[in-house]
């Protein structure tokens, strides 16, 4: 269990106050975000903490289920947890990328856009989720429809892709992903995700 304490600064003022959790101290930039000890504060915020809301913003009934054909349960999976993440159903759902995108062509982001919007605007039904399915290469070459992959692996691989696609909305420099890299298949599979692979889209 993480627990979070507040130590004020000589000032008391909001820049001087520091957080603690588990074993790193944070301090509180001037922009309100949260900064570990020794860290700079970030150049850009993408998501702002006023933004990110960590409960459902409407409530909603149960969406659809999804229809489990050509060994697609490791992507279903992936895309029930990711439908029913709260911060992030309520960001998809409020269409705010699919309004300022910019991507030409392919965007993992206006995807789950849409699929979260469908699922859960059709409650007691079943659908194919085509909206991801369609652009299971673009998300991962490797991937290949009707073969059994692994859920985690199409995770890393799908979160790695909606960070590249936000990303893109500010002008971010190709970072690789979430962690600063994106997972190839090889350093996946021996639990080490080290290479750097800034051409794949």
């Amino acid at each position: 269990i993480l627990q979070f304490k507040t130590l004020e600064g000589k000032e008391g003022s909001p820049r001087h106050r520091k957080q603690s959790v588990g074993l790193l101290d944070f301090r509180e930039s001037q922009q309100g975000t949260l900064v570990a000890e020794g860290m700079a504060p970030p150049q850009r915020i993408l998501f702002p903490p006023e933004n990110i809301y960590m409960d459902w913003q409407q409530r909603w009934r149960a969406g659809a289920g999804l229809h489990n054909s050509d060994n697609t349960c490791f992507l279903n999976s992936v895309l029930q947890c990711l439908t029913y993440t709260p911060p992030l159903a309520n960001y998809l759902l409020s269409r705010e990328h699919s309004r300022s995108c910019r991507q030409q062509g392919f965007c993992v982001m206006c995807r789950m856009e849409n699929h979260v919007n469908t699922v859960l605007r059709s409650s007691g039904r079943v659908i194919y989720p085509s909206a991801v399915i369609s652009v299971l290469t673009l998300i991962g070459e490797h991937f290949q429809l009707g073969m059994q992959e692994d859920a985690h692996e199409f995770l890393r691989y799908a979160i790695d892709a909606m960070q590249r696609a936000s990303n893109s909305l500010c002008d971010v420099p190709e970072p690789f992903g979430l962690l600063g890299v994106v997972p190839s298949r090889k350093n996946y599979a021996q639990g080490f995700h080290t290479k750097q692979n800034s051409g794949r889209r």
